[in-house]
C-alpha cells in the first residue's frame, strides 16, 4: 500500500488524519508520514487500513492510483512530441 492509496481512502471517507489515525489506533504522526511516503505502514497497520476502508476499496483506489499515473505519464508523453513537432 503507498502513500497515495493510503491518502485517498483517507480522503474520500471524509475524515481527518487525526480521526483517521484514531481509528487504526496509530500516531496522527505517523499516519502523516504514511501519507507523503516517509514512513511505510507495517503489515499490522496496512491489515487494519484494508479491514477499515474494505478489501474491494483498496483495490478499487489501486486501479484508480493507477490509472491517474498513467493518464499523467501519457499527458507528458503527448507534451513532449507536441514541443518536438514545433521545433
Amino acid at each position: 500500500m503507498n502513500a497515495d492509496q493510503i491518502k485517498l481512502a483517507r480522503a474520500m471517507a471524509g475524515v481527518s488524519q487525526t480521526e483517521f489515525a484514531k481509528m487504526l489506533g496509530v500516531d496522527q504522526s505517523n499516519l502523516s508520514k504514511w501519507e507523503r511516503g516517509v514512513l511505510k505502514p507495517n503489515k499490522k497497520s496496512v491489515n487494519r487500513i484494508v479491514k477499515l476502508v474494505g478489501e474491494e476499496n483498496i483495490r478499487k483506489l489501486s486501479a484508480l492510483v493507477h490509472s491517474l499515473t498513467m493518464t499523467e505519464v501519457q499527458e507528458a508523453i503527448k507534451q513532449k512530441f507536441q514541443n518536438k513537432k514545433g521545433e
